[in-house]
């Protein structure tokens, strides 16, 4: 997100809280980003230094100062290092005693107002500077809700329900589950994937919907199957050396889809033999096919038999 203006301090002064607060939103995400830069940037310190990182603790074996000591030997390439550190922290400077203080100054001016801030997955908070928050290596990320500033904290509460932190809002609602009320405040995060869900959902739905127009079955909703051909009774000797009967077996063919019914209806009309269409499941599948089409059987079998011949020509 790039850094919109920021009004002047007289045009402040004619802003609602949320017309202020979106700009104060606006400059939070500049902060972050430029905080991320300067995380990265220690990080780079520490690498060239030679540290290592406990990743299961988040800890390195060495500190930034003593990082930046060996760093400041490391010659051109660590002045690079240090030369980047130090833009980042130029541009952090700069935000804070520009944008930052020309709109602090308006809303100490008015003696402040109520906000809400949102963590995603998490709590709705009325400052950044919660006890419950910041516990990591990162500070915290809060996502403005800045529809709610100055509005009464009954609202904000009414509004974040069982999402309401009981450290910032003593009134909020303990009630966890089923009976908890309901959240109507969501990160853009939140809302993001809420949406993605809904398309990929929507898009399984379209999917189910256009493999089931393809898809048949026998009238019962069985698989619809066909008869292939029968392997004879006859007998087979064991491991042991002992005959044992094995009755006649029929294998067969499932039609899964209306495409396939059509076309095996087609070719028993083409068959060399010329006997018209005599397989003994050519009922059962014209049947099916006549349901799926809402057509009468006869005109199914008549259509498969015109098909038949335009093949034969």
């Amino acid at each position: 997100m790039s850094l919109k203006p920021i009004p002047t301090a007289a045009e402040l002064t004619r802003l609602t809280p949320p017309q202020v607060d979106e700009h104060f939103a606006n400059v939070y995400e500049e902060e972050h980003r430029l905080e991320t830069n300067r995380l990265r940037a220690e990080e780079s310190i520490l690498r060239e230094a030679g540290a290592r990182r406990d990743y299961q603790r988040g800890t390195w074996n060495m500190t930034f100062s003593e990082a930046l000591a060996a760093v400041e030997n490391l010659g051109a390439r660590g002045k690079d290092v240090l030369r980047h550190l130090a833009q980042v922290d130029r541009e952090i400077a700069g935000l804070i005693e520009g944008p930052q203080a020309v709109l602090d100054y308006e809303f100490a001016r008015r003696g402040g107002w109520t906000r809400a801030f949102l963590v995603t997955d998490g709590h709705v908070h009325k400052h950044q500077h919660c006890s419950s928050c910041h516990k990591g290596v990162e500070r915290t990320r809060f996502s403005w809700m800045i529809q709610y500033s100055g509005k009464s904290e009954k609202e904000i509460v009414d509004a974040a329900g069982e999402r309401a932190c009981t450290i910032c809002y003593p009134s909020a609602p303990v009630a966890r589950g089923e009976k908890a009320p309901k959240s109507v405040m969501f990160t853009p995060e939140e809302v993001q994937r809420e949406q993605d869900r809904e398309t990929a959902a929507k898009a399984k739905a379209e999917r189910a919907a256009k493999k089931a127009a393809k898809a048949i079955t026998d009238e019962d909703g069985s698989p619809l199957r066909v008869y292939t051909w029968t392997k004879k009774a006859h007998q087979k000797r064991t491991r042991t050396g002992e005959l044992v009967d094995v009755p006649e077996q029929e294998f067969s063919d499932t039609l899964a889809t209306l495409h396939a019914a059509r076309g095996w209806l087609t070719d028993q009309f083409e068959d060399w033999r010329g006997n018209g269409g005599g397989h003994r499941d050519l009922n059962k599948v014209a049947r099916a096919v006549a349901a799926k089409e809402d057509k009468a059987v006869e005109t199914v079998i008549e259509e498969a038999r015109m098909r038949a011949k335009k093949r034969k020509g």
